[in-house]
């Protein structure tokens, strides 16, 4: 069974790339999201980066939906650098959640159980 335990693996990190469009179209913003309100402040209202910096840091978080879905894809197909990747598109995401870490922090601790799961599930 360690191929679908893989598999289910790969398929969450799939999925939770895809969770961070979320972030997408909320700050663009492109459409109205339950529990990520539009704002123009990060880091818990003390910056106010108005509307066309809330745009850009809403597109870095098209690098994670990205780096997730790769490292999935590299997971499942086994490549030797699938591991390493995950963990290093983990830890940009959770970088990328602290000046919003009041709305981000869960999908933060989801990093950090993949980051968990990659290190010391493999040993």
């Amino acid at each position: 069974m360690p191929g679908l335990t893989l598999c289910g693996a790969s398929f969450f990190v799939f999925a939770h790339g895809l969770v961070h469009l979320l972030w997408l179209a909320a700050y663009w913003p492109l459409t109205t999201i339950d529990g990520i309100p539009y704002k123009t402040t990060l880091f818990g209202g003390h910056w106010d980066v108005g509307d066309t910096g809330m745009r850009a840091y809403s597109a870095l978080w098209v690098a994670p939906t990205i780096g997730f879905c790769v490292a999935a894809i590299g997971l499942v197909t086994g490549l030797s650098w699938a591991r390493p990747f995950t963990v290093a598109v983990a830890l940009g995401a959770i970088l990328l959640s602290l000046p919003d870490v009041g709305h981000a922090k869960w999908g933060a601790l989801i990093d950090a159980a993949i980051i968990a799961v990659i290190v010391f599930g493999s040993r």
